[in-house]
C-alpha cells in the first residue's frame, strides 16, 4: 500500500508490485485530468498568479533545505528566520542556508520577472547567495580515508551534496524500481496542480500552518537588521566609538587646507535637555563619558577656515556635520555644502567603512570646490 509522503523521515513502503503500478496508472491519470483543469482557466490574471506564486514560496525554503542535507525541523526553521534563534547542537551553516535560500528566492523571482538573460554568471551569483559562505563538506577518497574539502562560492562543486529527506525513492530508481520515485512525484505534483486549480478558481488556498510561513517568509526577506530603540549603551558606543573618532579624523584632513587661510577654527558640540554646549577635543572623551548617553539629542563638529590668503577679496568658509539621535535611529546632516547630505540608519546598522572615509573627508572637498570656483583655477 502507498503512504503519501509529508515528512522526510517517512520511508513509504510498497506491498505489491501489480497494486503498486495499478495506483500509479490512477495517479498519473489524476495529474493529468488535474493538469487539465488548470489549463481550461488560463490566461490568469496577474492577482491570481502572484497569489499562487506567493503561496508555493512559503514552503520553498523549508523543504529545499531539508533535501540537501540541513538538519532542522520545521519548527526550528520557522524560529531562526522569526526570531533569528538558533536550534541548540545544530550547525551554524545550517541556519546560514535558510536565509541564504530564501534571499536566492528573491533573486530568482526578479530574475524571471525581468526576463533577464539566464548566464553563467547570473548562476554563480545565485550559489553564491544560496551559500552565504563557504564550508567543509565530508568526502571520501578513492581509498576510503574520510576528508574534508572546500566548498567555494560561485564554483563548480568538487564533491557529491550530502543529502539525506526524498532518496528512499531514488535509491529504488537506481535498482530499476520507479514506482517510489514516480509516486512521490506524482503526489507533490497533484498537491501542487490543486493549488493551482483553487487559485486560478479565486478560492483560498490557505493551509492551517500558512500564517507562520508567511511571517516566517517575511522576517527573512526583511534581513537579521532588527530595530533597536535608543538607550544608554548604544548611544554610548556610538558616540565613542564612531563619531568622536570621526570627528577627529575630519579635523585631521581640514587642517590640511589650514595655512591658506589666516585663521581657522574648529568646535565639538553636544546637546542635551535644555543643555546646548561647544567642547574642545582635547576634553571631548572626558565631558562626554560623564553624561547619561540617554539623554543626548545631538552631536556636531563644525570647522571654520577664515579669510583666504591668496584672493584679492578673502573670503571664508564653514560647515558643519550634526548627528541627531531620535528614537529608532540616528540622523546624519551636513549644513554648509554646496550639496548637503542628510540620510539615517537604524540603531543596529553601524557607519560602513566607506562611509566612515567619505565622511572624513567631505569638508576638505567642499573647501577645494569653493576654492576653486572663487578663484576660477
Amino acid at each position: 500500500m502507498f503512504f503519501r509522503y509529508h515528512n522526510r523521515n517517512t520511508i513509504p513502503v510498497y506491498t505489491n508490485f501489480m497494486e503498486n503500478l495499478s495506483r500509479l496508472k490512477d495517479l498519473t491519470q489524476l495529474v493529468d485530468q488535474r493538469k487539465s483543469d488548470v489549463d481550461a482557466l488560463r490566461p490568469l490574471t496577474s492577482e491570481k498568479e502572484g497569489r499562487i506564486v506567493q503561496k508555493f514560496r512559503l514552503d520553498w525554503n523549508y523543504h529545499s533545505n531539508a533535501i540537501e542535507g540541513n538538519s532542522l525541523t520545521y519548527g526550528e526553521t520557522i524560529a531562526f528566520l522569526m526570531e533569528g534563534l538558533t536550534a541548540k547542537g545544530k550547525p551554524l551553516k545550517d541556519h546560514l542556508d535558510i536565509r541564504g535560500h530564501n534571499e536566492g528566492i528573491n533573486y530568482l523571482m526578479h530574475f524571471i520577472q525581468n526576463r533577464d538573460e539566464l548566464s553563467e554568471k547570473v548562476i554563480r551569483e545565485l550559489h553564491e547567495m544560496i551559500l552565504v559562505e563557504p564550508y567543509f563538506n565530508p568526502a571520501q577518497t578513492p581509498d576510503g580515508q574520510m576528508i574534508e574539502k572546500r566548498v567555494t562560492l560561485g564554483a563548480y562543486k568538487s564533491v557529491s551534496n550530502h543529502v539525506k529527506t526524498y532518496y528512499y525513492a531514488l535509491r529504488q530508481a537506481d535498482a530499476g524500481d520507479l514506482s517510489a520515485f514516480v509516486e512521490y512525484i506524482g503526489e507533490n505534483l497533484l498537491h501542487s496542480l490543486d493549488i493551482q486549480l483553487k487559485g486560478a478558481k479565486g478560492e483560498s488556498m490557505e493551509e492551517p500552518d500558512d500564517l507562520d510561513k508567511e511571517i516566517a517568509l517575511l522576517k527573512g526577506i526583511l534581513g537579521e537588521d532588527e530595530i533597536i530603540p535608543k538607550s544608554d549603551e548604544v548611544i554610548k558606543q556610538l558616540v565613542l566609538q564612531t563619531f568622536l573618532p570621526l570627528f577627529e579624523e575630519m579635523q585631521k584632513q581640514c587642517k590640511k587646507l589650514d595655512d591658506l587661510f589666516f585663521s581657522n577654527s574648529d568646535a565639538l558640540g553636544y546637546k542635551i535637555p535644555n543643555t546646548d554646549t561647544g567642547i574642545s577635543f582635547e576634553e571631548s572623551w572626558e565631558v562626554l563619558s560623564k553624561i547619561k548617553f540617554a539623554n543626548l539629542l545631538q552631536v556636531s563638529y563644525v570647522h571654520n577656515w577664515s579669510e583666504f590668503k591668496k584672493s584679492e577679496e578673502p573670503f571664508s568658509i564653514i560647515a558643519s556635520i550634526i548627528i541627531n539621535f531620535h528614537r529608532f535611529k540616528f540622523q546624519i546632516e551636513t549644513t554648509g555644502l554646496i550639496q548637503n547630505i542628510k540620510f539615517s540608519k537604524n540603531y543596529s546598522q553601524k557607519l560602513t567603512p566607506e562611509e566612515f572615509t567619505d565622511l572624513s573627508k567631505i569638508f576638505v572637498r567642499e573647501a577645494l570646490e569653493q576654492i576653486k570656483a572663487r578663484t576660477g583655477k
